[in-house]
């Protein structure tokens, strides 16, 4: 079953590069620009994912999981500016100028998270199951993204 899993994540990373490549060689919208940067940000949550799920070590899987937040963090974003432009809403330059900042301010804690505990606290690396997981302690900053990208989610 693992096998199976992994080569099922290759794939998705062999699809990912083969469409990113096809909308960048294709490229003439704004339209293009806003789906090539929601395959380049799934792309790189998937590479950073299977790194993670290779790990055998809580800093090799810190290390896949940074990457995949890397992607991971910009994808909900990349969504709202896709679907504004599919839908022509106007996109307010303030309010994407602040989403753009708490994205990258999260992408910063969880670079840094083996520091403080405003993300993940606690963690470990749970190797039961099939795959590697971190396990860990919610922090006031994993909760306060995860109402935000729920209101996102309602908003859109």
């Amino acid at each position: 079953m693992r096998s199976v899993l992994l080569v099922i994540q290759y794939l998705t990373i062999a699809l990912l590069l083969f469409e990113s490549g096809y909308i960048l060689y294709k490229w003439k919208t704004k339209i293009q620009e806003f789906l090539v940067l929601i395959c380049l940000s799934t792309l790189i949550n998937s590479i950073g994912y299977l790194f993670a799920i290779q790990a055998s070590s809580l800093g090799e899987y810190l290390l896949g999981l940074k990457m995949s937040y890397f992607g991971r963090v910009w994808i909900p974003f990349s969504l709202l500016l896709f679907v504004n432009s599919l839908c022509k809403v106007k996109n307010n330059k303030h309010i994407l100028t602040v989403l753009g900042v708490i994205h990258c301010l999260i992408f910063g804690l969880v670079a840094t998270c083996e520091y403080h505990p405003f993300y993940f606290k606690n963690m470990y690396l749970n190797t039961e199951g099939i795959f590697p997981s971190l396990g860990f302690e919610k922090g006031v900053a994993y909760k306060s993204y995860n109402i935000l990208i729920l209101g996102k989610r309602t908003i859109t």
